[in-house]
């Protein structure tokens, strides 16, 4: 099928897809989700220290991209990165981030990590906590493209020299014969396809990109399918290598592949109340 655009209608095209591109970190949407889910680890951190009538003072912006949550009796920094995780994942936010804690006295930086770190349970000094009494909690986002406005930006800048030149431009789209499709690759889990190397789950045309440890520790449940796996033999399969176990890591990975893999009824990772958790896979 052929498709004609003359220069006018191009032009359109380039400026549609241009006005498109929006960073998701600057909608009020994602704004208050961000306050919420810092309202709900400060509240947290406080539970934590037994403190269940402190007022949580409002999140305040500083700048586009940066959120501020103050908490004037201190906190224990060892659980910050855990209940910040969990608060980020009840409220889906998954952009790269940077933490800071100031001091409120100085406003000198403290302590801080960023979501990488967080991910890889590698947070620096997290066992060396300061006396701190009053601290503010800085976490700043670094904006990111969906990848359909990437593709959209892209295609449109290519298209503005082209279009300059007030050329007309000839589009053929090319139907895929059942021969040209490439063969599914990799582990299967019920219905999903676990592509191990690229850190990728896929169910039907949707897919899933895992982070690192996500991928790890999902292959190890793939490898023990149907097995009662001990958290402490999971812990040590899959965080040991880097000299570095947390306990409640685990749960958190847990909780977000069982989101990942909800969708297939075939597919589950229970738990085994006293003892760790096993895979169940029926299809």
């Amino acid at each position: 099928m052929l498709y004609l655009l003359s220069t006018r209608r191009l032009l359109i095209l380039v400026l549609s897809c241009i006005a498109t591109t929006t960073f998701a970190a600057n909608s009020d949407e994602f704004g208050n989700k961000v306050n919420l889910a810092l309202r709900q680890t400060g509240d947290a951190l406080l539970l934590h220290d037994g403190d269940s009538t402190s007022v949580i003072p409002p999140v305040s912006q500083n700048g586009t991209n940066e959120y501020v949550l103050e908490m004037k009796n201190g906190f224990s920094y060892r659980e910050l990165p855990h209940f910040l995780e969990k608060a980020f994942e009840d409220y889906e936010i998954d952009q790269p981030y940077d933490l800071m804690v100031r001091s409120c006295e100085t406003g000198l930086l403290v302590l801080g990590y960023n979501k990488a770190a967080a991910e890889r349970d590698s947070v620096a000094c997290r066992e060396r906590l300061p006396d701190i009494s009053c601290a503010t909690i800085h976490v700043r986002f670094t904006p990111q493209e969906s990848k359909k406005e990437k593709s959209l930006a892209g295609l449109a800048w290519l298209l503005v020299p082209a279009a300059g030149l007030g050329g007309i431009f000839l589009f053929r789209k090319k139907e895929m014969h059942p021969q040209e499709e490439v063969a599914d690759s990799g582990i299967k889990l019920g219905n999903y396809r676990f592509d191990v190397p690229n850190q990728k789950l896929s169910l039907g045309e949707e897919e899933f990109e895992l982070t690192f440890r996500e991928s790890k520790l999902l292959n190890y449940f793939a490898t023990h399918a149907n097995e009662v796996l001990k958290r402490d033999t999971i812990l040590a399969a899959v965080w040991e290598d880097e000299g570095i176990v947390v306990g409640r890591s685990l749960d958190v990975f847990i909780s977000r592949l069982r989101k990942i893999l909800k969708a297939d009824d075939s597919v589950a990772i229970k738990t085994v109340h006293g003892v760790g958790y096993r895979m169940e896979i029926t299809g």
